[in-house]
């Protein structure tokens, strides 16, 4: 995918709020500088990839994807992103509704250095499958809820058990004995 309109942010604005792209018809590429030290949960509404300044301090970017600086976290996957992720290794954590109603999404990858998905994390994604590999140790309340067309769900053993129904809660996954 790809978009005629690539939003340059100026460098020395230091926050984006929530929706900032939100008036756009298409969803836009976002290059964000290396003063932005705040981006509001909700700010990628209408985007399609993120790029983050090398000099950012708080910040960074892979294949159009918002993570922390270290990329040990992923925050925020934009919310017109289409097709399939793969997280990339060394990431350690997703974070709370890092992939919120991600409606153009297939199927997500999530490796062994992941350790932990955040609250509400695929809330509303469009996703169809996911696979979470072995090493995560916990999955957050309300992970999957309202992932209506999510069917398959490939989870590890030493999950399964710690996992609640709310999880999977408003999914057909959800819905299987």
């Amino acid at each position: 995918m790809g978009t005629d309109t690539d939003i340059v942010i100026p460098n020395g604005v230091t926050a984006i709020g929530a929706r900032a792209f939100e008036d756009f018809q298409s969803p836009v590429a976002v290059r964000i500088p290396a003063s932005v030290t705040d981006i509001d949960e909700n700010a990628l509404h209408r985007v399609w990839m993120v790029k983050v300044d090398d000099g950012n301090t708080e910040f960074s970017s892979y294949n159009g994807i918002l993570y922390s600086k270290d990329r040990s976290k992923l925050l925020r996957c934009p919310q017109g992103r289409p097709g399939s992720i793969i997280i990339p290794n060394g990431v350690t954590m997703v974070g709370d509704y890092a992939f919120h109603s991600c409606d153009d999404l297939l199927e997500i990858y999530i490796p062994a250095s992941v350790t932990s998905i955040g609250e509400f994390a695929f809330w509303g994604c469009s996703i169809t499958g996911v696979m979470i590999s072995e090493g995560v140790e916990s999955i957050e309340n309300a992970t999957f809820a309202g992932c209506s067309s999510l069917t398959d769900v490939i989870i590890p053993d030493s999950i399964v058990k710690s996992l609640q129904l709310l999880q999977l809660r408003g999914t057909e996954a959800g819905k299987k004995p």
